[in-house]
């Protein structure tokens, strides 16, 4: 990189940054660490000496930012798993040494300014935008809190209620909503280099200096630190510290940093951290490039039911047109109607954005018109004569690179390509309802599935926005195949004489969003009852073990007790989405437990209802390692805190069972449960040692 003309005077200081006296007296430091700018201990040993070098040159001001596509992204986050990222100089002493100094500091930021990449804006005096860039403290999402000043800064520009709210989302601000809200200074728009036009700007203006940290928090009628930490409870921890930082930004600068430091401290080596950092690092998978990928221009979808408008609308979120194929002109009609009341009712889009997105949406009576399609995706319901029909009929109208997919939670992927009669073009796409909402998406490879055909999957999954995984072809996959045991304990511990709300809140207690059996009625009891009665389900009633918790769940959907739609289920609902304990149940218990000899039990603790439905389900995931049905425990654990409500803060089944509560301690459990005849005997009978 050349001097460009004006600058008198180019030093580097490290491989990590730049520093350039302009003839003016503007210098520009500008950080070099693609690709993105991360804040390294190189970096930040680069910015002292840069603020130092400008210091001694009695620059007027320093522009700081962020060579190639980003200012700094954020820390890197590979430094605190290490400890790195308190080697000297850290962020806070970096941070120092800017507000020490009495030269103007502008904050030149372009794409993103995250983390203590934002940390380090907000020490700067004027923060001038790029129209494009977002800017955001994300810190909540690895379990701890901006530890560089934004707990202490951010409320002194915006209020500690506002900085609250930005902090606990960790979502990204656009510049539209930076400016009024007071944190960004000016935006401009460029097509050229983002810093040089800072610097431009710099030269024909006099800049101030002006540090957030001199300014006092706003008085905030609205904040009241204790009533906002009750609501912290049975959250992740850095919730609570994240409140009590915030709140502590009334004091003076230096005794709120005080404070920001020893709650940040409290954190860093804290379980929820390293459950949330480890899902961090689980989900940032690398899109598979050989063999390449087929370029997906145009969708089929077969079915206009729930299933099939989301997993339409995901295409049409992405500008991907789609075409899908009803019965008949009456259900093609009613989808797209569905589709386009979808999208008004949404907040995300204006009226503009839905026609445009509807543009891309058509429908038809025939699968021909899906001739032309790069990937084909039937969604009907779960019958797998019906999914046999209908891929004999694609083997023959799709083209020969076409992708054809399966949206199926249990069905054989093997028999519906066999039917195609292009099995290694056959793939399962499991995606959760509503689809265009829940953001994981099980890709399921059958034994013929071809390299391409699976990289066009996955490629699919990451082009769609989704938390995607491989999985192998067996009964389930991997999230359903662990539900079983999961519900089934929960079932067999009611039969036991515990309540639903017990096993349920002892779950939610555990961090689960929704308990077990709440979980059953919201999607519908009559839904796992016809998965019973088909001949793939895998567990006949000639299955060892106390097979009981079968006619209990089958007696209440034959007495009609399918769940919040019919009003009964385990619980009852009188009211849309209003769930109390039915006395009725007790009733149909009642009859259940004298038909099965099984004596009610009053010593049911929360301890065992969480051991009895989350070791099984563990124990399920290492056979699914084992068997080769997942590539990773880290695939299950994305399975689950994405697509089944597991809180991520534990870091999904796998990872809480092997780091927190120990193997040893999942065996030992298993065994006594076992041997205590708790429950379907096929889910203890093989404790893996993996």
């Amino acid at each position: 990189m050349l001097p460009k003309k004006g600058r008198t005077d180019r030093s580097i200081f490290s491989m990590s940054t730049s520093y350039v006296l302009r003839s003016s007296g503007v210098a520009v430091l500008r950080i070099l660490n693609p690709p993105v700018n991360g804040l390294s201990k190189g970096v930040r040993e680069g910015l002292v000496a840069g603020f130092k070098q400008a210091t001694k040159d009695h620059a007027r001001c320093v522009v700081l930012g962020g060579d190639g596509r980003t200012f700094p992204a954020g820390a890197d986050i590979k430094e605190f798993s290490n400890g790195k990222f308190r080697e000297c100089p850290d962020l806070v002493a970096v941070l120092e040494e800017m507000d020490k100094t009495d030269i103007p500091l502008i904050a030149a930021i372009h794409g993103t300014a995250l983390g203590g990449g934002f940390e380090t804006a907000l020490a700067c005096d004027t923060r001038i935008c790029h129209e494009k860039a977002l800017v955001g403290l994300p810190e909540v999402h690895l379990g701890i809190l901006p530890g560089a000043g934004g707990t202490q800064r951010l409320p002194r520009l915006v209020g500690r209620s506002k900085a609250l709210e930005i902090i606990i989302s960790g979502k990204p601000m656009n510049m539209r909503d930076a400016t009024q809200l007071g944190v960004v200074d000016l935006v401009i728009e460029t097509s050229g280099d983002f810093i040089d036009r800072v610097a431009d700007w710099a030269e024909k203006n006099t800049i101030v200096k002006r540090k957030v940290s001199d300014l006092p928090t706003p008085s905030d009628d609205g904040w009241n630190v204790d009533s906002v930490l009750e609501n912290t409870k049975s959250k992740p921890v850095n919730l609570k510290n994240i409140v009590k930082a915030i709140d502590a930004s009334s004091l003076s600068f230096n005794e709120g940093m005080e404070q920001e430091q020893k709650l940040f401290d409290e954190l860093i080596n804290h379980p929820h951290a390293k459950a949330l950092q480890y899902m961090f690092f689980s989900e940032r998978t690398k899109p598979i490039k050989d063999p390449k990928p087929v370029p997906i221009q145009s969708v089929g979808v077969i079915g206009g039911g729930t299933m099939g408008r989301g997993i339409a609308m995901c295409f049409l979120n992405k500008g991907i047109p789609v075409t899908l194929v009803e019965t008949n002109s009456e259900l093609a009609r009613g989808t797209t109607n569905a589709v386009r009341d979808t999208y008004k009712r949404s907040r995300t889009y204006n009226e503009v954005d839905c026609e445009r997105k509807m543009s891309l949406f058509g429908t038809s009576t025939s699968m021909n018109d899906l001739g032309n399609a790069d990937v084909i995706i039937e969604a009907v319901f779960e019958n797998l004569d019906l999914k046999k029909s209908i891929f004999s009929q694609l083997g023959k109208i799709a083209k020969d690179d076409a992708l054809l997919c399966t949206n199926t939670s249990y069905l054989d992927i093997d028999e519906i390509a066999v039917a195609s009669g292009k099995p290694e073009k056959v793939i399962g796409t499991h995606f959760f309802s509503p689809a265009n909402v829940m953001p994981l998406l099980e890709n399921v490879r059958g034994k013929h599935t071809s390299k391409q055909s699976i990289s066009t999957a996955m490629n699919m999954g990451s082009v769609l926005g989704k938390k995607t995984v491989l999985a192998g072809n067996c009964f389930g996959f991997i999230g359903n195949r662990m539900f079983e045991p999961y519900t089934q304990q929960a079932i067999c511990l009611v039969e036991e004489g515990a309540s639903p709300s017990m096993v349920d809140s002892a779950m939610t207690d555990l961090g689960m969003a929704m308990g077990p059996l709440a979980v059953l009625d919201l999607a519908g009891n009559d839904i796992p009852y016809r998965i019973r009665k088909e001949p793939y389900y895998p567990h006949a009633d000639t299955a060892p073990g106390r097979q009981s918790w079968r006619f209990l769940a089958d007696g209440l959907v034959d007495a009609g007790r399918l769940g919040q739609k019919s009003g009964r289920g385990w619980y009852a609902y009188p009211k849309a989405r209003t769930q109390i304990e039915d006395p009725l149940l007790d009733e149909l218990l009642f009859s259940h437990r004298k038909t099965h000899n099984i004596s009610v039990r009053t010593d049911i603790s929360k301890e065992e209802i969480q051991e009895r439905c989350l070791f099984p389900m563990v124990n399920e995931g290492l056979r699914i390692l084992e068997e080769g049905i997942a590539g990773s425990p880290q695939d299950i654990d994305i399975v689950w805190t994405s697509g089944y409500g597991f809180p991520r803060y534990l870091g999904g089944p796998m990872f809480h069972a092997t780091n927190v509560i120990g193997m040893d301690v999942v065996e030992k459990a298993l065994l006594k449960y076992k041997s205590g005849n708790c429950g379907p005997e096929w889910h203890f009978n093989h404790v893996s040692k993996k």
